[in-house]
């Protein structure tokens, strides 16, 4: 607790003294710590943790035998942070395309970037504060984390911009605006019209049931062709025993996979060397590691590497985020959708 309460005792005094050398600081040189400590009537200790931490942060420099000086930026740069995934700063990101497209546009905008870390997300609010940030970009939050953001105040709710992998729908549910995805509808329907264009109608699915198989099932029917509910295949212990049965029962020649089930599923076919398929996949990259694993399943791919995409997402979302702090208003999201090899 009572750590606690000095953290906010040095967030508020972070204020002070930021307001204080903008009034009052000369060519952005920072006073002795005795002047400071009488104007701004702290003790110099709290007062000594205070500026170590601004100088870690980058927002002052101190210079041998010259002092320490508080950095200026252009009245034009914004200072933006970066959530990572949970929270962590960690050189093992996740999706780190994502990030890099976040990055790229930041640069573009010439921003200057934090990475924001934090145990719990509830810490994020004071953080934002304390390190005196124009916006936020948060990279693939939690379901928790997405709520949590959408709680958060106006006046920061609006600063915060989602770069996100996940379902849209769930997204718009939880966030509302302010947040770019992958348009997964839309991908779904480039699938079935994909297959459909190649003459592929005999198609087994492997993965969950989800809206994006109901939307795929219903692009197939708008163009005349049934769909048998027995090429489903949601669980991936089936795929082993169901998926040669079914090649030989409908002349399978089109697969489509998801995640988790693609293991299984090269496994499965690299005992039938001799079969090849149009492969529906969007992440290329887990596949190529397969191919090198099962070199004799042969596929044909469909989608562009994920990292292009995600690179988008992260693209996009930053520009989302720019809009909003110029115009002070939530912004619409922005779907990204996956081309076509």
């Amino acid at each position: 607790m009572k750590s606690e309460e000095s953290k906010q005792k040095k967030i508020a005094l972070r204020g002070r003294l930021l307001k204080y050398l903008e009034q009052h600081g000369e060519g952005g040189r920072v006073p002795p710590e005795r002047e400071l400590s009488l104007a701004l009537n702290v003790n110099r200790y709290l007062l000594r943790n205070c500026v170590r931490d601004l100088i870690q942060e980058g927002v002052m420099i101190r210079k041998p035998r010259r002092g320490t000086f508080l950095i200026s930026r252009p009245d034009m740069q914004k200072r933006i942070g970066i959530v990572l995934e949970n929270g962590e700063t960690s050189p093992y990101i996740n999706h780190l395309s994502m990030f890099d497209g976040v990055i790229d546009a930041l640069d573009e905008a010439d921003c200057q970037v934090r990475l924001i870390n934090f145990s719990r997300c509830e810490q994020f609010a004071s953080l934002f504060r304390q390190y005196c940030l124009d916006g936020c970009a948060w990279l693939n939050p939690s379901e928790k984390e997405q709520k949590y953001i959408a709680s958060l105040p106006a006046d920061i709710r609006k600063k915060i911009v989602v770069a996100s992998n996940d379902d849209p729908t769930l997204l718009q549910k939880r966030l509302g605006k302010q947040f770019s995805a992958l348009d997964w509808e839309n991908m779904s329907r480039t699938r079935a019209e994909y297959f459909i264009r190649r003459g592929h109608t005999r198609i087994a699915y492997l993965s969950v049931r989800t809206w994006t198989y109901n939307c795929f099932c219903s692009v197939l029917k708008e163009h005349g062709l049934p769909w048998n509910e027995d090429c489903l295949i949601d669980r991936v212990e089936d795929i082993s025993g169901r998926l040669p049965l079914l090649i030989k029962k409908y002349g399978i020649n089109a697969i489509l996979c998801n995640g988790s089930f693609f293991h299984e599923m090269f496994r499965t076919l690299d005992n039938m060397p001799e079969s090849q398929f149009d492969l529906s996949v969007e992440n290329v990259s887990s596949i190529r590691f397969l191919q090198r694993q099962y070199p004799r399943v042969k596929v044909n791919f469909m989608f562009e590497n994920a990292h292009c995409y995600r690179r988008k997402i992260g693209n996009s979302a930053v520009k989302i985020l720019l809009r909003a702090l110029e115009c002070g208003e939530l912004q619409e999201p922005v779907l990204v959708a996956a081309a076509l090899v």
